[in-house]
């Protein structure tokens, strides 16, 4: 900022700092933190220096009749007046303000600083924000396993690159560039994997644990990258680890037939078929198709299916009264959450990584969306079209209205 709009002498300027990072024009801004601003102590200090050395400078361009001891003095107090006024801006310019990760905006104030500090003010101001972890140069692949959006399976590049710049719970990186080096290193290393998107279905390519130049990561919207876990879905053969009966409870009277069928799960949790499993019960009979029949006692009995070494049971309590089932425990409190209202640009990304993202991770999330906007200039075709191009790229329907 110009020495003018210092802490001291503008007391909008902080304000105003804050209005430009949340805001570009008068859309929200979407890298609100790739900006860092750096504001002057007081500006009185500088006028004053430069004051002097223009001074000294007005003097020697007067072509005085000195004489060589007059000249010498006068480059002396020059070169003093020009380092006077170069240090006056290293201590003025002490006061860096940025989006914390509170979404709110902070000074970091960089102490009583001299042009000895380093090489160039830029250089001195990311040198102290890297200690503070608030700049990094790179960050590892798993920091982006531990920080990765709960919603998301698969995360496209771009969005992953875009984020260390628009949301304030990641570091800024000082080249955009490294974060290819970094999915490099986790695909070779087996923490994440690279893959595209396959027309016919699955991923193409497909690259995990496997070495991986960083020239040829793709940040894009139609390249990703998935967890390790993911991708051994698509790398490792299923086998069968749990096998579940339903219905898991009954209650039959004497005599009395229930069908009960078994499903597998895989590693994964995901549904595995079960063949040739063996049924065996107690308390009555069951068949090779898992069809139960009751017998005449009275009691709490077990179900049991095996295969391929694992096993899976229901219960099933034989009584000749009909016994209402017991009444299923009622949740604490509430059972669903709801929420309507309308959410300021500048506080999207507070909104999704404050509440949508905690939610997801709690369980199931429904999400409907009314989007209302109005150009200044008003709607083009071009618009429509480019919306429309982006509503079908998220697999979303791509019916825009226009009024």
């Amino acid at each position: 900022m110009a020495p003018e709009q210092s802490m001291q002498d503008d007391a909008e300027i902080q304000t105003k700092i804050e209005a430009m990072t949340r805001e570009y024009g008068k859309s929200a801004r979407t890298y609100k933190s790739a900006l860092l601003w750096v504001l002057p102590e007081a500006g009185g200090s500088m006028r004053e220096e430069a004051r002097k050395l223009l001074a000294w400078e007005d003097i020697e361009n007067d072509n005085l009749n000195l004489d060589e001891s007059q000249r010498k003095q006068l480059d002396t107090s020059i070169k003093k007046a020009r380092r006077d006024l170069n240090e006056s801006v290293w201590r003025t310019y002490k006061n860096v303000m940025l989006l914390g990760k509170d979404n709110t905006m902070q000074t970091e104030d960089l102490g009583l600083v001299t042009s000895s500090s380093a090489e160039s003010l830029p250089k001195l101001i990311l040198n102290s924000l890297r200690q503070k972890d608030i700049v990094q140069k790179e960050v590892s692949p798993r920091f982006l396993v531990g920080h990765w959006p709960p919603a998301f399976t698969e995360w496209s590049t771009k969005s992953v690159r875009d984020a260390f710049y628009a949301s304030p719970q990641f570091p800024r990186l000082l080249n955009s560039e490294t974060i290819k080096d970094t999915i490099a290193r986790g695909v070779a290393d087996g923490v994440i994997a690279y893959v595209g998107k396959a027309l016919t279905g699955g991923y193409s390519p497909f690259l995990f644990k496997k070495s991986l130049p960083a020239a040829d990561v793709e940040i894009s919207d139609d390249i990703y990258i998935i967890k390790a876990e993911e991708a051994l879905k698509h790398i490792e053969p299923p086998k069968l680890v749990q096998l579940l009966v339903s219905p898991s409870m009954v209650q039959l009277k004497p005599g009395i037939k229930q069908t009960f069928a078994v499903k597998g799960l895989d590693q994964f949790g995901r549904d595995m078929d079960v063949v040739g499993s063996k049924w065996s019960a107690t308390g009555g009979q069951i068949d090779t198709d898992g069809v139960f029949t009751a017998g005449t006692d009275e009691g709490s009995f077990l179900v049991t299916a095996e295969a391929q070494g694992k096993a899976g049971s229901a219960g099933v309590t034989v009584s000749k009264e009909s016994k209402p089932p017991p009444p299923e425990p009622k949740p604490h409190g509430a059972s669903k959450l709801k929420w309507v209202g309308e959410v300021a640009p500048q506080k999207w990304t507070n909104l999704y990584m404050k509440v949508l993202s905690k939610l997801v991770s709690a369980g199931d999330v429904k999400l409907r969306v009314e989007i209302e906007a109005s150009p200044k200039d008003g709607v083009t075709d071009q618009q429509v079209e480019e919306t429309k191009a982006a509503l079908r790229g998220l697999g979303l329907n791509d019916e825009v209205e226009k009024e």
